[in-house]
């Protein structure tokens, strides 16, 4: 990554793990091909595994997996970029043993013990987040998710708390598929074998076309 300039492409030939509290920093306009193989970074720190940041940022990342364990406080991948960005995620799974944070991001798989993807103030697209202990997807800040799934073994497979989400799924098996705390939420739906598909718990959530089934 520090010889690499924009329109670059690194490659992974094998498994890495690493050991140390240190986070890969993604360089704009460096795309990353993973070749199928996975990248963990294994410590007990605060580090991320991936950190992408910075304004106008444009990467592209496919083709393999991103695993964060160790128990430490980062995530598998950390977004905190400015306006005008596109991050594009093709065929990786993000996994963690935290939780997943995400300016626009497409694509990916996003697993956690506790949370699977923590949306602020940001959008994205086509994406699938698995949460454990903690909500599948949780959209908040006035941010955005289009197309997008969440699913929770035990909490709220989608909360969407005052945000924005359009033809999104939330499933659970253990509580509220889709939880509607204010916000849009259209074209969506909710599904639960445990609890309420599709509930709606503020009186300032705005909602067309929803479906709920428990």
């Amino acid at each position: 990554l520090a010889a690499a300039s924009s329109g670059d492409t690194i490659q992974l030939f094998t498994n890495i793990i690493e050991t140390n509290n240190t986070t890969v920093n993604c360089v704009n306009g460096v795309n990353i091909n993973f070749n199928g193989f996975t990248y963990t970074l294994n410590s007990s720190g605060n580090a991320h595994a991936f950190t992408i940041s910075g304004s106008s940022v444009s990467i592209e990342l496919f083709n393999g997996k991103v695993l964060r364990t160790g128990n430490g406080s980062g995530s598998a991948l950390y977004v905190s970029t400015g306006n005008i960005s596109l991050i594009t995620i093709q065929s990786v799974v993000f996994e963690n043993d935290f939780g997943s944070s995400s300016t626009t991001l497409i694509g990916g798989y996003y697993y956690g013990a506790g949370m699977g993807m923590f949306v602020n103030q940001a959008r994205v697209e086509n994406i699938y987040a698995r949460g454990g202990s903690s909500y599948g997807l949780w959209i908040h800040n006035n941010g955005t998710a289009v197309n997008s799934t969440g699913y929770s073994l035990s909490n709220y497979g989608i909360e969407n708390n005052n945000s924005n989400a359009y033809t999104c799924t939330g499933r659970s098996s253990g509580s509220v598929g889709f939880n509607a705390a204010g916000g849009s939420s259209f074209d969506c739906q909710g599904y639960s074998t445990a609890n309420i598909g599709f509930k709606i718990s503020s009186t300032a959530s705005k909602f067309s076309n929803i479906f709920g089934y428990s």
